[in-house]
């Protein structure tokens, strides 16, 4: 049998680089060392620098660009971070590219460096080989139909301190305890983590996740003993501000929300509210909405409304009572002439715009990303020391008393005192959901973050043993989604 000859005959010259040092790889199906000395001699060439060339083959464009090859795109970061390259000006990067970049370079080197600091022993010296301890986070989210779930980490290290980091990202349509518990364990195997080094599991407040009985909480804790209850403290304020404010004679969440929903979808009243704050000679500004996953958009829709008053309050006066929304019309006919007779709905308006300020301040302590357990108690001790003094001193503020004035003496009274039912309403659940006892927070909330730092390295270097015995979790995670 004849064996057939190679279609190519020519090989890659090694040597090819001393005489062409732009050369790193090269395609010699073609013509061999011939293309390079076509290439060499060609007009482009010539016009780039070989220090350009140099110093762009080093530079992240050339993954730009080689990553999705025929992708139309318009963005360009590339010019923009590589402006001293003439060769990245010419170099673009729109969302597919980028896309392929965060899930196929960034990601995994991410999660790589992570995992790195969780399986290296924190101390030199330590024989032992002992790893740092970290909590675990997860929480469902609705992506379309999909059900998607992120699974990320919060650990300490004597270097780096506190760290919060993202190992996986699944899809998971059965969003039951024995499911997520299941994906929780068998990602962290996947990972070389070991069960028994978390220190605590954080998740929103739901029942699936801190039930008594079946729950991944107490899932968790039967494959690890020593796990600590970190859910959602945020979460718990935010409800604390939501229970408070239904105990209201006026629904001013309906109200807010009604009122957002009447411009969101149309252009043409929101130029006619635009309208009305030039005529009352204030500057526009777009009203807000609530959403009920966003802890921090109820006080700002309130504030928005409330500073607002006038010309809003205006506008929907002005449709008359054919058009406005007839729940609207309920809350400001009383006011219908346009002559500034006081609204009940502008009160609690006032009102909440001052009860809501305490919460939304305490929600933007809990979210901050470098909070810890120690601050924890603290934080909600004051919280709840605010709410006693507000109602001792039957606080309203200054605006609301002045449009109390305004009404009759026992349509004024009426009013506070249903006002005031606010803070009662408060106290006593916040008092049901957190645990105000001596508990572990309460403990570890007189240590600094510099007595951390030492106790830290006696633990892992003296007695390490120590850190499981009393459950010193110094860096409980918390929730962010």
């Amino acid at each position: 049998m004849e064996i057939p000859h190679k279609k190519r005959k020519c090989s890659y010259g090694k040597q090819w680089e001393n005489v062409y040092p732009w050369v790193k790889a090269f395609s010699i199906a073609h013509g061999g060392e011939y293309d390079l000395e076509q290439h060499a001699s060609c007009e482009t060439h010539k016009k780039t620098p070989c220090s350009e060339r140099d110093l762009v083959r080093t530079r992240p464009c050339s993954v730009l660009s080689s990553l999705t090859q025929r992708t139309n795109t318009t963005a360009t970061p590339a010019p923009v971070i590589f402006s001293d390259s003439e060769i990245a000006k010419k170099t673009s990067c729109g969302c597919t590219k980028a896309a392929a970049i965060v899930t196929d370079v960034l990601t995994p080197a991410s999660v790589q460096t992570c995992l790195s600091k969780l399986h290296k022993p924190v101390a030199q010296d330590d024989n032992n080989g002992h790893t740092p301890f970290f909590s675990v986070a997860s929480d469902a989210s609705n992506h379309g139909t999909t059900k998607v779930f992120p699974l990320s980490v919060r650990y300490w290290t004597p270097e780096l301190g506190l760290k919060n980091r993202g190992i996986d990202f699944y899809e998971d349509s059965d969003e039951s305890s024995a499911s997520i518990h299941l994906q929780i364990t068998s990602k962290l195997a996947e990972n070389d983590l070991k069960l028994d080094k978390i220190s605590a599991y954080t998740d929103d407040n739901a029942n699936l996740n801190y039930n008594k009985n079946n729950s991944v909480f107490q899932k968790l804790k039967a494959d690890n003993s020593a796990i600590i209850k970190a859910n959602c403290t945020a979460h718990t304020v935010h409800n604390c501000a939501k229970h408070a404010g239904d105990r209201r004679e006026t629904d001013i969440e309906s109200a807010v929300s009604k009122i957002f929903s009447h411009f969101a979808a149309s252009a043409k009243r929101t130029a006619e509210l635009r309208s009305v704050f030039a005529f009352v000679e204030d500057e526009y500004q777009a009203v807000l909405g609530h959403e009920p996953t966003r802890w921090l958009s109820p006080r700002l829709a309130v504030k928005r409304l409330d500073d607002n008053w006038t010309a809003i309050n205006s506008y929907f006066l002005s449709l008359g009572v054919n058009h406005c929304p007839k729940s609207l019309w309920k809350l400001l006919r009383n006011d219908q002439d346009g002559d500034g007779q006081p609204l009940v709905l502008h009160v609690y308006m006032s009102f909440l715009n001052n009860g809501l300020k305490i919460f939304h301040g305490v929600v933007l302590q809990l979210e901050k990303e470098d909070m810890t357990v120690c601050e924890l108690d603290d934080i909600m001790y004051t919280l709840k020391t605010e709410l006693q003094h507000h109602q001792m001193d039957s606080f309203f503020g200054m605006e609301t008393r002045t449009i109390l004035q305004q009404f009759p003496d026992h349509r004024a009274a009426a009013i506070k005192s249903d006002s005031l039912h606010l803070y009662e309403a408060a106290l006593s659940y916040l008092q049901k959901w957190y645990d105000f006892s001596d508990n572990y927070q309460k403990i570890v909330a007189s240590l600094t973050e510099e007595q951390l730092h030492i106790l830290s390295a006696l633990l892992w270097t003296k007695v390490f043993l120590f850190w499981r015995s009393t459950q010193f979790c110094f860096k409980v995670q918390r929730h962010q989604i």
